[in-house]
């Protein structure tokens, strides 16, 4: 789950007015989601500072989330 949010994360960074960001989500396995903005390193989304990657990383599982019930 982890990596296909990811990867629409990848496309909606890319989509953005600033398409140079790295911003990873990665599944941690004793720590949860992990994400990497740079070189720093977040355990949640919540720890995430920026809100504009916040936000990105909600759209990116709103996206997850609409693309999960078109399959079910």
């Amino acid at each position: 789950m982890v990596e296909q949010i990811d990867e629409i994360l990848q496309e909606v960074i890319d989509n953005s007015e600033k398409p140079d960001r790295k911003i990873r989500l990665v599944e941690e396995p004793n720590e949860g989601v992990a994400v990497w903005v740079g070189s720093e390193h977040f355990i949640g989304i919540d720890a995430v500072p920026d809100p504009i990657v916040k936000d990105l990383i909600r759209l990116a599982v709103k996206e997850w989330d609409k693309r999960t019930e078109k399959r079910a």
